[in-house]
């Protein structure tokens, strides 16, 4: 064997390794490209920036004319659809539908007044609106909030549009939450089934007539704080957290209680080494933690008196045939008897028991085995046993004997507002088992689980109709 032949086949064995084909035979046509130069070889420099030649052919010789560019398709997600503020505009529009036919002619102009909402062409400017003035800071920061977006809007259209907002953000973010969840992204039927529930049920009725708006905003911001922790990216950018946990800050404590009991869950429970989990959760409880400084100061700054004795009149109450758990269930049982919208109870809670049973079953069969929302189950089911507290007399004693400690355990009394979890949770299984309709059928069988997943969009508005 001759050192010619060792140099060759030594040759031959280094250009894969180069990431280059082997050079064609010599005289072989099908190798060569048919419109190359004599004296060109068709091959790219070995010293060419991997791209280069792409860039190298797409640009025009002299003498030839330019082609047009052509634009670049939109973005899109990993089905194969449009991503980003595409995908959320007919949730958001179907929101906005819901906020009319719920405010309907409290549009017209002038306030609503009604129990803790209440709204006034110019809200003065003192120490109660940073609760210094004593008591619990139940309205801080949302009053100074409202006094001072009043300075640049009139109040009434300014609570207006606050209240039309909880709509819209609710609707499009329980869709989006079970978009970015659900593998390959959820269809529009499903994203609309999930979005309807979460801003057309019971507790959202409820807490709308008894006026806490402010709780509102978190409730409705809930699950844009879930989708980036849940499916965002696994190092979370405190700037991000920090923007979407800005409804529930404008909301206070009750907001933000509810915000972080969703939260904590979903930083622990996602699959990621254990170190990025406690960074992941060390953001949360800070950005969580920074936004609450505006009530957690005056809260320890100024000595808070609460009766225990409270602790009765706010327990959840039975306002459905089903009991007061059963009435938490399906997301019912304020405390307050005159909020129960016209229309709830009697024959047609049976009726929302059945789909908010398929809704668990969606979430515990579909939802949670692919992962949707991590953590969310287990937030649902801490919310439904603070929820629960004051539906015995054993756990309403202990309560008062925690009030009588501590005065900020009262802000379990009024334990159903806790229930918000469970209600995105059943939002999303509603919206899985849609997507299960729509995507895991037959073709033959198409039409009836459409049928059947716009039956679920409609389910909420048909059989909650106060």
């Amino acid at each position: 064997m001759t050192l010619r032949t060792l140099a060759e086949g030594a040759a031959a064995r280094l250009r894969p390794r180069d990431g280059r084909a082997p050079d064609p035979p010599a005289g072989d046509p099908a190798e060569r490209p048919p419109d190359a130069a004599p004296g060109e070889s068709g091959q790219r420099p070995l010293d060419a920036v991997p791209g280069e030649s792409a860039e190298r052919a797409s640009a025009p010789s002299a003498g030839e004319p330019a082609e047009p560019a052509v634009p670049e398709p939109a973005e899109r997600g990993p089905s194969g659809r449009p991503a980003g503020p595409a995908r959320h505009g007919w949730p958001a529009l179907a929101g906005l539908v819901l906020g009319l036919l719920a405010l309907g002619p409290g549009l017209a102009p002038g306030y609503l007044l009604s129990y803790d909402m209440v709204f006034v062409p110019r809200m003065p400017f003192s120490a109660a609106l940073i609760g210094l003035t004593g008591g619990p800071p139940r309205a801080v920061p949302s009053d100074a909030v409202v006094a001072v977006a009043s300075l640049l809007l009139p109040a009434d259209l300014l609570q207006k549009l606050i209240l039309l907002l909880i709509f819209v953000a609710a609707c499009s973010g329980a869709a989006a939450l079970l978009d970015r969840g659900w593998p390959g992204g959820a269809p529009l039927p499903a994203r609309l089934a999930a979005g309807v529930f979460y801003a057309w049920n019971p507790y959202l009725a409820e807490r709308l007539l008894i006026g806490q708006w402010a709780l509102l905003l978190g409730y409705a911001g809930l699950p844009w704080v879930l989708r980036l922790i849940c499916t965002g990216p696994v190092r979370i950018r405190p700037a991000r957290l920090l923007c979407v946990l800005v409804p529930a800050a404008i909301g206070g404590f009750a907001a933000m209680s509810i915000t972080v009991l969703a939260a904590v869950p979903a930083a622990l429970c996602r699959r990621e080494p254990g170190r990025e989990r406690a960074r992941r959760l060390a953001t949360v409880i800070a950005c969580a933690a920074l936004l609450s400084l505006p009530w957690l100061i005056p809260a320890f700054a100024v000595a808070v008196h609460t009766d225990p004795r409270g602790v009765d009149v706010f327990a959840a109450r039975a306002d459905t045939p089903l009991g007061r758990l059963g009435s938490l269930l399906v997301l019912s049982g304020i405390w307050n008897a005159q909020t129960v919208p016209r229309g709830y109870g009697g024959g047609g809670s049976v009726v929302w028991l059945l789909v908010v049973a398929a809704a668990l079953g969606g979430y515990l069969l579909l939802a949670r085995a692919r992962r949707v929302a991590p953590g969310l189950g287990v937030a649902a089911l801490a919310g439904l046993v603070i929820a629960a507290i004051g539906v015995t007399s054993p756990s309403r004693a202990a309560l008062r004997d925690l009030v009588t400690a501590w005065p900020g355990f009262a802000v379990l009394r009024d334990g159903q507002q806790f229930v918000a979890p469970l209600a995105l949770a059943e939002a999303v299984g509603l919206g899985a088992l849609a997507a299960w309709l729509v995507t895991a059928t037959a073709r033959q069988a198409r039409s009836a689980a459409a049928a059947l997943a716009a039956m679920a969009v409609l389910a909420p508005v048909v059989l909650l109709p106060g």
